[in-house]
């Protein structure tokens, strides 16, 4: 009887390692699924460019729910989550991810519209971002655009997620959120149109911000026309790699 308990608790904890091997949390939010199916938007494609880069990477992750990002000790397992546009975000996960993200125990790279609305596609408070305390962004407009670039900044010195790439990274479908900087955080990106010359004045820039505990993304970074270039792929994995080690 005890060497059966105990094959039957070395059973547990192995099922319970497997969960939680991974550091990275990859959101496939219905929620988000649903509003691109409203839009005719790649929703699958996008997820399976993001799933890929990973794989090739070799980074672990796993995939996780709308209803796993409101349950605070599953979430507060993983390292990075990492919330690809998903412009509806439940207000309760929003506070779970929120206080882990706060308090150090999980860092978030969030891209696009990312937490713009909640589980009703409803504003809340001011109308921006519900995570504008990590993101250090407030929305302002849209910009709809063809090819553009995020370029790292004139004024930042070396910094690891441009390790190994050009001045600027080419987005193939650059849809973007004009977004104002609060100037809590660090620009690690600009907008630059075709012609290289920034897009707008500085405060209304910003492509890429950093904070404590999150990196943001403007534009429709993991678009499948963007996750296709080999430049975008790096970028990606930098900032994964750069976080993890934060």
């Amino acid at each position: 009887m005890k060497r059966l308990l105990s094959m039957v608790l070395a059973v547990m904890l192995l099922a319970s390692f497997t969960i939680y091997a991974a550091d990275v949390a990859i959101l496939d939010s219905n929620l988000a699924e649903e509003f691109y199916v409203s839009l005719g938007w790649p929703y699958d494609a996008m997820m399976e460019g993001i799933f890929d880069i990973f794989s090739e990477a070799k980074v672990k992750y796993d995939v996780i729910s709308d209803a796993d990002l409101a349950d605070s000790k599953k979430l507060g397992n993983y390292k990075l989550l990492i919330l690809p546009d998903n412009r509806k975000m439940d207000t309760g996960a929003v506070d779970v991810v929120l206080k882990l993200a706060l308090s150090g125990k999980l860092k978030v790279f969030g891209t696009y519209q990312s937490s713009f609305r909640d589980a009703a596609n409803q504003r809340v408070g001011d109308g921006s971002f519900q995570l504008e305390e990590i993101y250090d962004i407030v929305y302002k407009s849209w910009a709809g655009a063809g090819g553009i670039f995020i370029a790292k900044p004139e004024d930042l010195k070396d910094h690891p997620i441009w390790k190994g790439l050009p001045e600027e990274v080419e987005l193939a479908t650059g849809d973007q959120m004009i977004c104002e900087w609060l100037g809590v955080g660090k620009p690690i990106g600009i907008w630059l149109n075709n012609s290289l010359s920034p897009m707008r004045e500085e405060d209304l820039n910003v492509a890429l911000v950093e904070t404590k505990s999150a990196i943001y993304c403007s534009g429709w970074f993991w678009h499948p026309n963007n996750t296709n270039n080999d430049d975008v792929r790096k970028l990606a994995i930098n900032i994964i790699n750069y976080l993890l080690a934060k």
